[in-house]
């Protein structure tokens, strides 16, 4: 039975697509990845990649340009609850991301930009509620940053320049009051006050 669906996978792709599989199992017979290369002239090229669980669910997958992943990604948990999902640019991670739980919960939404965080960043609690919010320029924290408690209000004011901490850091219980406020210089505490 297993030949027979490799077999027809096989088929199918080469005569609809030109595509030709390869096919690694695990040691058990079921789907541990296949590669769909395509034939250009006299050398095989690779176009995609999908990876399984050994139960069989689709872990990723992900398209190929010139050797690289380019294009497309997507990722599951092993139950099929989405894990991830976003795009590659010449083997670099590119544009914007989401992530989920295992239980299909928005986890975080980002942005990338050559393998590096570039733009917003949003993580949620379980709850969908915003955790926080934060801004990257080529990998580093840049201006404001927000958290927040799980009952919407606000937890922490911070900002960053280059990546350090810099100005004022403002902290609140989830009742809503402030109870610290601390001053930055360059990734230095310059003062703190407590209220």
């Amino acid at each position: 039975m297993k030949f027979q669906i490799f077999f027809l996978i096989y088929i199918f792709n080469f005569i609809f697509s030109q595509l030709i599989p390869k096919i690694e199992t695990y040691e058990d017979g079921t789907i541990k990845t296949i590669i769909y290369f395509k034939k250009d002239t006299n050398k095989l090229i690779k176009v995609k990649e999908e990876n399984y669980f050994i139960s069989g669910q689709l872990e990723s997958s992900v398209d190929f340009e010139n050797n690289q992943k380019n294009g497309k990604y997507i990722s599951f948990w092993e139950n099929g609850e989405m894990s991830s999902s976003g795009s590659f640019n010449k083997g670099k991670m590119n544009g914007l991301w989401n992530f989920w739980d295992s239980s299909g919960n928005i986890k975080g939404i980002s942005r990338w930009k050559n393998n590096l965080k570039n733009g917003k960043w949003t993580a949620f609690y379980i709850s969908g509620q915003i955790r926080q919010e934060s801004i990257f320029e080529e990998g580093n924290l840049e201006g404001f940053q927000f958290e927040y408690h799980q009952n919407g209000s606000k937890a922490l004011q911070a900002e960053w320049s280059n990546g350090k901490k810099c100005g004022i850091w403002q902290y609140w219980d989830e009742s809503g009051t402030l109870f610290l406020e601390e001053y930055y210089n360059t990734n230095k505490l310059v003062s703190k006050k407590t209220f």
